[in-house]
């Protein structure tokens, strides 16, 4: 037995079994006069911005799942030949953008203090943040430091000595030979 119903998304009358009716109400869920209708009505209008949103939860959750399974496809596509072309294309492809980025002031100061956390970090370990702030009052302190060496004599000794060993050196080249080498 059929019954006349209205589509729940155009509003077109149909008829319908009796037994698919009632199996719609007991679940809550809409009749429709055709898929078409019915595919339309089950859509969610989401933004694109929910979209993204949902998305970027579900990649999330899909790396912490899966990520021994990632790690193992990575490293074997990367050690193929393919992957290994494809790293080179990519190096190719960012390198001038790479050498200009490089070049900015922003980079350059930020690159210096990463290079002396680093080496801080590597030779002095859990005191490396004493080390910094030591390299700080150094850097404080040298100018007076510096003008005293200067003034007493005791700045660039050893260069001295060097320039001067080496002018004796191309002195007695030049009168006796060449038995020493620079």
């Amino acid at each position: 037995m059929k019954i006349d119903i209205t589509c729940g998304h155009c509003g077109t009358t149909f008829k319908k079994e009796v037994g698919h009716i009632n199996r719609a109400k007991k679940l809550g869920l809409g009749l429709y006069c055709n898929r078409k209708c019915a595919g339309i009505a089950r859509r969610v209008n989401r933004t694109q911005e929910e979209k993204k949103e949902i998305k970027r939860l579900y990649d999330i959750r899909y790396r912490e799942n899966n990520e021994e399974y990632r790690k193992s496809r990575m490293q074997a596509y990367n050690s193929s030949p393919s992957g290994r072309a494809m790293q080179k294309r990519n190096r190719d492809k960012f390198k001038e953008s790479h050498a200009a980025y490089v070049k900015t002031p922003e980079y350059r100061k930020w690159k210096h203090e990463y290079d002396q956390k680093y080496h801080a970090k590597k030779n002095f370990g859990d005191f490396w943040e004493a080390f910094l702030i030591l390299k700080e009052i150094d850097k404080e302190i040298e100018p007076e430091i510096l003008q005293v060496r200067i003034e007493k004599g005791y700045y660039n000794k050893s260069q001295k000595r060097k320039r001067l060993w080496n002018s004796m050196q191309r002195t007695l080249n030049k009168h006796y030979g060449t038995p020493y080498k620079e």
